[in-house]
């Protein structure tokens, strides 16, 4: 299936004015939202990632999770956002691409032909590798699961630095009901919400979920292009619920996403302007659509075995034209435009919960298809153009099996095996002054990917308040193919070795949830950006080794109408001994090749021994404090949120003006009344207006978000 891509315009305005009238005429009862506990107990956090339900103080794993209400609370509506509420977490965002790192580990740039460290699922399905889930927002979520770690003999795809699964709200045969919600803020900023439930019959059950906006641009752009950069973006979901007994579940869901960010918008990293003062002589434009259909089928014995199917597609096509220069002078331009087609289809056979053996046991396929129909690069006089499409496939079985040695000891083994296939079909001209010096065609296969990774853990209860955990595992990113002017070459699978223990406690009668952690991984063959002699062109080659470790702090409280949530990481990481060439200073033409372990042949194969992995702050931390006031009229709840991100750096040659991302604090607070069914927010993101550079690429700077203030309406029924 595909779908015709077009940059004309869709506003969800008007329907967000239509969805605030509907709110005030709703005639049905509304549905209070749940307030906390009156025990002033923290309530218990659920992990499903894994495939089956398990208490989050008694997981042999580092994870953080929200819940749907955690997410509004703390104004998380997206992946990059994500990031200021979850230690050893970064998002780096390059317009319609992202980078996603956990604990260092994950991926350095936004290409296609480099697998994801950090696959990020949806409704059990894995998502689009590079594009698009950076910009689809957190809408009638049930909850966000971050899993640190290798993963992979569980569920899905195999990963080396973890997992984010994110969960949306079924359909559910209980009632009808639903919410909706509109908002106006900073920017001229418009945006409409809502989810609808509604039973069909004892076994039917539908639910349509919606999420729009409408803004202004952050940016006032200079020079003689044509801009219009406000956002205008749109996304829908239906889902189904059939259960015709009581053994047997479907659920069925269809995404649908339209982001128009009008530009990706880049300055030169010196650039004297203001951060939001810009300048092209382009007009730019930058669009993302994408749909995505899921079924998760289940059938549960008596006896409580589970036999599970996950199925995916998803098709999904961006569009952009950005100043690759980011001034007024026509110097250079990147024209692209990119679409992604997957399939997958995974199988678990889940045992039951209440025996000493439990295990799940899966099978996993996927395939990926890239085509790049457009990618121009136009620096005067010398204009190159590539046409690719890239196939990537995955086949992998797994298993994951835990036995309880005594009541309180427990022993887990998994084991995956991988086999991926990637080819490619690459045809790169180039032309001088408009005459061409040739063209490199010449479709391309790597050499099977096989491999093999497991995990090794106990864990023990000391009581019901105390648990401790440790594991050794293994992870495995797949190797990949680059795109280059030349024979594209390729480049090997990353190697991960971790070991992890941790600690969890309950405090003060269950008021309080601590997690402690430590890690330390060893890496073979770590993938990072470079310059290559032989071809003149910047790939993806391979480090020989490399060094992470760390510690990890989780604690949740509730007293009563008082909540807070604390969270802090320390790491350290290092590359081992490695030799490279930094693409913005190669050596002259028929140099000798730089090897990777050295010496240094030319004073342009630079040591980088010892420097830290990109994407690897030495300091992540964040904060959050909520009281309830409850009053005759209503409850009055005013919250407040602090993060903080170490400084970091965006490869691994780490020269400080241009590779360097300094320290960045940002604070978001939010006071909210709710009065029966209704509930009034006024709410501040970046509330001390912080002007910060968010991602570096290329002599360019990304700027993030400014203050937004505004406010917003809520009604259950």
């Amino acid at each position: 299936m595909r779908f015709a891509l077009s940059t004309s315009r869709v506003s969800p305005r008007a329907l967000a004015s239509a969805l605030g009238l509907a709110l005030a005429a709703t005639p049905f009862t509304a549905l209070a939202q749940t307030p906390p506990s009156a025990s002033g107990e923290s309530e218990e956090i659920v992990v499903t990632a894994e495939r089956r339900a398990v208490d989050l103080m008694n997981a042999s794993m580092s994870a953080s999770v929200f819940s749907g209400t955690d997410l509004e609370e703390r104004q998380i509506d997206d992946v990059d956002a994500l990031q200021f509420h979850t230690p050893s977490l970064t998002v780096s965002t390059y317009g319609q691409g992202n980078l996603v790192n956990i604990r260092g580990v994950g991926r350095t740039e936004v290409v296609t032909q480099s697998a994801a460290g950090v696959p990020i699922y949806r409704d059990g399905v894995a998502t689009f590798n590079s594009y698009f889930a950076n910009t689809e927002p957190y809408f009638d979520i049930a909850n966000v699961q971050v899993l640190r770690g290798p993963q992979g003999t569980f569920a899905g795809q195999n990963s080396t630095g973890g997992a984010i699964f994110i969960e949306t709200v079924d359909p559910s045969l209980a009632g009808f009901g639903g919410y909706g919600q509109v908002q106006a803020g900073s920017f001229n900023q418009i945006a409409g919400r809502f989810a609808l439930n509604v039973p069909i019959s004892d076994t039917l059950a539908v639910r349509f979920a919606f999420d729009g906006e409408e803004r202004d641009s952050f940016f006032d752009y200079g020079g003689t292009g044509d801009v219009d950069a406000s956002l205008q973006r749109a996304a829908g979901r239906l889902g189904l619920l059939w259960a015709p007994t009581d053994n047997f579940e479907a659920v069925f869901k269809v995404d649908y996403d339209y982001h128009d960010g009008g530009a990706n918008t880049y300055a030169p990293i010196a650039s004297p302007n203001d951060f939001y003062d810009v300048e092209t002589d382009l007009d730019l434009y930058a669009v993302d659509r994408f749909l995505r259909a899921t079924s998760n089928l289940t059938y549960t014995t008596d006896s409580g075995w589970a036999f599970r199917s996950i199925t995916g597609y998803q098709d999904g096509r961006t569009r952009q034209l950005s100043d690759s220069d980011g001034t007024a002078l026509a110097i250079a331009s990147l024209e692209y435009e990119a679409t992604e087609e997957i399939v997958s289809q995974e199988f678990n056979i889940i045992s039951p919960d209440d025996r000493p053996l439990q295990y799940v046991l899966g099978a996993y396929y996927s395939r990926s298809t890239v085509g790049i129909p457009l990618f121009v690069i136009d620096a005067p006089p010398v204009l190159i153009d590539l046409t690719s499409q890239l196939i990537r496939e995955n086949t992998a079985v797994f298993g994951h099996v835990s036995y309880d040695l005594t009541p309180r000891l427990q022993v887990e083994l998994g084991a995956r095996y991988n086999h991926s296939v990637v080819e490619q079909d690459l045809i790169t001209e180039v032309f001088f002054f408009g005459f061409p010096l040739g063209a490199t065609p010449g479709p391309s296969t790597l050499p099977d990917d096989d491999s093999t990774t497991g995990k090794l853990g106990l864990s023990y209860q000391l009581d019901e308040d105390n648990f401790l955990y440790a594991f050794v595992a293994t992870g495995h990113k797949n190797a990949g193919l680059n795109t280059s002017i030349t024979a594209p070459p390729s480049f090997e699978g990353e190697d991960v070795l971790a070991f992890e223990a941790g600690y969890r406690v309950r405090l003060l009668d269950d008021r309080v949830n601590v997690q402690l952690s430590a890690y330390h991984y060893d890496y073979d063959n770590y993938q990072a950006a470079q310059f290559d002699v032989d071809t003149r062109q910047t790939v993806i080659l391979n480090a020989p080794e490399a060094t992470s470790q760390g510690i990890e702090l989780q604690v949740d409280g509730t007293f009563g109408a008082t909540s807070f949530n604390l969270a802090a990481a320390y790491g350290d990481s290092e590359l081992g001994r490695f030799f490279a060439v930094d693409s913005r200073n190669p050596p002259p033409v028929l140099s000798p090749a730089c090897p990777a372990g050295g010496p240094a042949t030319t004073p342009q194969c630079l040591d980088l021994t010892g420097n830290r992995l990109p994407y690897s702050p030495e300091f992540t931390a964040s904060a959050g404090l909520q009281h309830r006031f409850d009053t005759s009229f209503g409850t009055i709840t005013p919250r407040i949120d602090v993060s903080y991100l170490g400084e970091r750096y965006v490869n691994i040659y780490q020269i400080p003006t241009t590779d360097e991302l300094d320290d960045l604090t940002l604070v978001n607070a939010q006071v909210a009344f709710t009065h029966d069914d209704w509930t009034l927010t006024a709410f501040a993101t970046n509330l001390t207006d912080e002007h910060y550079v968010a991602a570096k690429l290329s002599g360019l700077r990304v700027v993030g978000a400014p203050r937004q203030v505004g406010v917003r309406v809520f009604r259950a029924f």
